[in-house]
């Protein structure tokens, strides 16, 4: 059981923290959770009622060989039911838009993805992944990607292939008359 002084604390927090929603949101959530640290509980119907859900949601969509893939307000991490009320968009949600809008296209030019468990669920409309590896996604970030030694040699090659212009420029600003 929550104790009322920790919805108290919810409720302040709540309304004192900045929030990128419109102010009658705002107040409405406001509204919710001071009723909540009363000890008052609306059903979830109510609740969705009195705050809305944002804007409604597009599907993803081509322009030519672009995929559009709307996002709406914040790009967050674990965004729950803010994310509804807010019309932000959630880092998982912009990942299944993504799966979404890409595994059908690279299917039909038979290619495959890597991922041995890619599958469409008929019931959500979703094209399911597999688990992440965030071991290896980490490490890549890290710069031990499989490209990641070819890149960084490319790159030296492209800035020693350029010292001459630097060199250049240096002596053509060292003729130039101090203004």
């Amino acid at each position: 059981m929550v104790s009322e002084a920790r919805l108290r604390h919810v409720q302040r927090y709540v309304a004192e923290t900045p929030w990128a929603l419109l102010p009658g949101t705002l107040e409405a959530i406001c509204e919710v959770v001071a009723l909540r640290a009363t000890g008052e509980r609306l059903p979830a119907a109510e609740v969705q009622a009195r705050i809305g859900t944002g804007p409604a949601q597009r599907p993803t969509s081509s322009v030519g060989a672009v995929a559009v893939i709307p996002v709406y307000g914040v790009i967050m991490p674990r965004a729950g039911v803010f994310t509804d009320i807010s019309g932000g968009t959630s880092i998982d949600q912009l990942r299944q838009d993504f799966v979404n809008q890409v595994a059908p296209e690279v299917l039909e030019l038979g290619l495959s993805l890597p991922d041995p468990e890619l599958q469409f669920d008929q019931v959500s409309g979703n094209w399911l992944i597999g688990p992440i590896d965030w071991d290896e996604f980490w490490r890549v970030v890290k710069g031990d990607g499989p490209c990641n030694a070819e890149r960084l040699a490319a790159r030296r090659k492209a800035h020693a292939d350029g010292e001459w212009v630097r060199e250049a420029l240096a002596g053509y600003a060292e003729r130039q008359p101090a203004a």
